[in-house]
């Protein structure tokens, strides 16, 4: 194993400890996306095959939608439990 896939390798395990954090935790929205990052990162390991491009692109969508989903939670969550006056 190539040393990246030694980091993709850690990279999965430590999203999927995150994830199952998270769900401990009831944080849906939050354990799915770390699911989803755990699963692609685990994929790029044991898929040797997968252009080096196509993983950039993918990895770079799928971290910048797990960046949304944590900014725009908070919000979505407070518009949608606060009291109403």
């Amino acid at each position: 194993m190539l040393p990246i896939d030694w980091i993709h390798a850690a990279m999965s395990a430590l999203f999927l400890v995150s994830a199952l954090i998270l769900l401990r935790k009831k944080h849906v929205e939050h354990f799915f996306t770390r699911l989803v990052l755990s699963g692609w990162f685990f994929i790029t390991v044991v898929d040797r095959n997968l252009p080096v491009e196509s993983v950039r692109l993918f990895s770079t969508g799928l971290i910048t939608i797990m960046i949304l989903v944590e900014v725009a939670s908070p919000v979505f969550r407070w518009k949608y439990t606060r009291r109403k006056p």
